[in-house]
């Protein structure tokens, strides 16, 4: 856990690990302490790690609730604020002044000697803390940049005197530039700190959250990356936020805090969104929950598409020159030993499902489990068998339209195509291609379904192949339905393997072995038949999609399912 390391030393006689974490400047003044400490009152450093870490989550969410509870005017300390401000008018109106006096060296020289003088005064008043000489400036100020600061009392005299050092240093400042040091910066430590806060916190427009979102619009509008595609990414940025902070400064953030958050990645449970409890509860709490409740961890593959949208966000903050480096390089997880998520069906799997009410007749709709003497024709029926014959993904099929289907060269084909204006996407580039629908496809009556729905879509003007699924805003890939729908299907039907379950993709991962007991090797298939991008030199060249009908018919026909009993779906007493 490479970020609470840093955080964790031993003081001296003692054998205990303590946490040492800096206050964020803004909040020092508010806290009354630059450093907060604490105890993991452990010797043994794998145990104060984890305790650092959990600690160190929670006095961030601190630090932002302080901050957010800061008045919205001024987001930082307000006297801070107000001292960072004024010092940087006066000193600007010190130089103007200067200007004016330029014109020849006898006023230039009076004017300087004048300054000394007024110098002197400055610190006479603040060393008797008189402060009437700026008094009604400092209201009139405070009222313009500050008014949720009271003007009265000893808080404001407080804040008089700060802006006395302020005004003593901007002073300092010039005369030191009219001696030669043309780069003169504040001497004063209070100064330095005060402007150096206002430095760390992000200017209008250079928030994350205010970068993530001109991040997903031009993702959006000339990427023309999916809505869901975006939702996805700003989930996982938005939980890096949670973390460091919503007012964190992006130019600020390291590849230790990269790391922390792969660490916290590490512990973190599966299904935030899906959980009501996590759902409603902080990092450190959803942690804690995770372990005392023994819930479900993420996997290595989510785990790393968090740090790829978060690698993709910061590279695009690098080329738009908000950061100097991505700080994700080389930050994910090793998948070499994860177990597939969805592996393949056995031949029993699949009988079992051939076998099951959907494909020899159920009891109603929403009970599609249970049996009965109701038929489906629509996709609930088809989808996931032609998903089991073509190896096509879900959302491929679910978006097909009636004119994507066709009779070609005594074949019907069926073309995968990304087009926006019909609401169809593909994965990648690679992924549009055709396919060939196997003989028991057509033997089963899918050939009779695609004319049915021909003849449907003359009469209602809707193209889809299956009429039946929506979009939705949030979700508009047409295939999300019944991969949901199918999962929880499975389910009913008693097929399961404890982990993740098997799922819609579990016929494309059984398809890819039917293709290699075939004889074909995966860079033979990969592209042509699943739509897996091909990255070399040649598939860069010309316009003209890989594979010929028949030449995809003759892979396909070769895809056998060995001992896989299809008589329910195929017409009976012959073909």
């Amino acid at each position: 856990m490479a970020t609470s390391q840093k955080y964790l030393h031993k003081r001296p006689g003692s054998d205990n690990w303590q946490i040492r974490l800096a206050v964020p400047n803004s909040l020092k003044a508010q806290l009354g302490k630059s450093e907060i400490t604490k105890s993991t009152g452990t010797s043994d450093r794998k145990t104060a790690e984890t305790f650092a870490m959990n600690f160190i989550s929670d006095q961030r969410a601190m630090f932002d609730r302080e901050m957010a509870e800061l008045d919205s005017v001024i987001p930082v300390d307000p006297d801070a604020k107000v001292v960072e401000l004024y010092h940087q008018k006066f000193l600007k109106e010190l130089r103007a002044r200067m200007r004016k006096h330029s014109d020849s060296k006898d006023a230039y020289d009076a004017w300087c000697k004048k300054m000394r003088r007024e110098r002197e005064e400055f610190v006479r008043l603040a060393n008797v803390e008189n402060y009437d000489r700026i008094r009604a400036i400092a209201e009139r100020f405070v009222e313009e940049h500050a008014p949720s600061i009271r003007t009265t009392g000893s808080g404001f005299d407080n804040l008089l005197g700060k802006m006395m050092i302020a005004i003593v240093d901007a002073f300092d400042v010039l005369l030191r530039q009219i001696s030669g040091e043309l780069d003169a910066e504040p001497a004063s430590k209070f100064v330095r700190e005060t402007l150096a806060a206002g430095n760390d916190s992000p200017s209008s427009g250079e928030q994350l959250g205010e970068l993530l979102d001109k991040y997903a619009i031009e993702g959006r509008q000339e990427k023309g990356r999916k809505r869901g595609n975006i939702d996805q990414m700003k989930n996982s940025v938005l939980l890096f936020i949670e973390w460091v902070g919503p007012n964190s400064n992006v130019r600020m953030l390291t590849a230790q805090d990269a790391s922390g958050f792969r660490d916290v990645l590490s512990v973190f449970p599966a299904g935030r969104g899906r959980n009501r409890r996590l759902k409603n509860s902080s990092i450190t709490d959803c942690i804690s929950l995770a372990e005392t409740d023994g819930l479900k961890l993420m996997s290595a593959g989510t785990k790393n598409r968090y740090l790829s949208d978060l690698s993709g966000f910061f590279r695009w903050l690098k080329k738009r020159g908000f950061v100097d480096k991505n700080i994700w390089h080389e930050m994910s997880f090793d998948t070499s030993r994860e177990t597939n998520a969805y592996p393949p069906y056995s031949n029993d799997q699949l009988n079992k499902i051939l076998s099951s009410p959907l494909y020899c007749g159920f009891l109603r709709d929403g009970k599609e489990h249970l049996s009965g003497n109701c038929q489906a024709d629509d996709w609930r029926y088809w989808i996931p068998l032609i998903c089991m014959f073509t190896g096509a993904r879900a959302t491929e099929i679910a978006q097909l339209h009636v004119d994507d289907v066709d009779e070609r060269e005594g074949c019907i084909i069926g073309y995968i195509r990304a087009d926006t204006k019909r609401g169809q996407s593909t994965k990648t580039k690679n992924s549009e291609r055709l396919i060939v629908f196997h003989p028991i496809l057509l033997r089963a009556g899918l050939k009779r379904y695609w004319a049915n729905q021909c003849e449907r879509a003359k009469r209602d003007g809707n193209l889809q192949l299956f009429p039946e699924l929506t979009a939705y805003e949030k979700r508009p890939e047409l295939g999300r339905k019944p991969a949901r729908w199918w999962g929880k299907y499975l389910k009913k039907i008693g097929i399961t393997d404890g982990g993740e379950g098997f799922g819609i993709h579990s016929f494309r991962h059984r398809l890819a072995d039917e293709m290699r007991e075939a004889g074909y090797l995966n860079e033979e298939f990969g592209q042509l038949v699943m739509g897996h991008s091909d990255r070399s030199m040649t598939a860069r060249y010309g316009t003209v999609p890989q594979g010929t009908v028949h030449r995809l018919a003759d892979m396909i026909a070769k895809v056998e399912f060995k001992g896989v009993d299809f008589s329910s779906i195929l017409p009976k007493g012959g073909e």
